[in-house]
């Protein structure tokens, strides 16, 4: 094999590496964005469920304070 033609696949090799870390730069952007947004929707239902239990609290206090009225 000719000096060229070791340089030539050498070229190629590198293109192919350099390929190869882009597509994979790309996937763990894309797996961070995903991340992300399971987290955003973990946080604002674990807010819902917090604020509906809040909710029910209230609702039980005021149903005992109505049942001590009557």
């Amino acid at each position: 094999m000719g000096s060229q033609e070791c340089i030539d696949q050498l070229v190629s090799r590198l293109q192919a590496a350099e390929t190869n870390r882009r597509t994979q730069h790309g996937n763990v952007e894309a797996l961070r964005q995903q991340v992300d947004a399971y987290r955003d929707d973990f946080e604002a239902e674990r807010l819902d469920r917090r604020r509906a239990q809040e909710y029910a609290v209230s609702l039980e206090r005021q149903l005992t304070a109505l049942r001590q009225r009557v």
